[in-house]
């Protein structure tokens, strides 16, 4: 439980001292940045997994769209995210990709 919310919280742009923060609020634990980095390169790692991941499936729809999200760099601007979804034959929505 805590190992998604910490991932959900960086996704959504809390920084690392966010998050350490949030932590030692709410369930009064305290998380070493050591630890707290490993868990983001966790992270990371599965993000870059899933978009250099082999597409197999036909998808007969692909949607492509974009939509504005605050992301946090160096300070927290709005960038567009563009995102693929394909929809099988079977009528499952499935995200194929990402970027922005």
């Amino acid at each position: 439980m805590i190992k998604d919310l910490i991932t959900t919280m960086y996704q959504e742009g809390c920084s690392k001292g966010d998050i350490t923060r949030i932590l030692e609020r709410i369930f009064e634990i305290r998380c070493s940045p050591t630890s707290l980095s490993i868990l983001i390169h966790v992270v990371k790692d599965k993000k870059e997994e899933f978009k250099k991941r082999r597409i197999d499936k036909w998808y007969p729809i692909i949607y492509v769209d974009g939509t504005y999200l605050k992301i946090r760099r160096a300070i927290v601007e709005e960038e567009v995210v563009y995102v693929v979804l394909g929809i099988s034959e079977e009528g499952y929505k499935e995200v194929l990709g990402f970027w922005w």
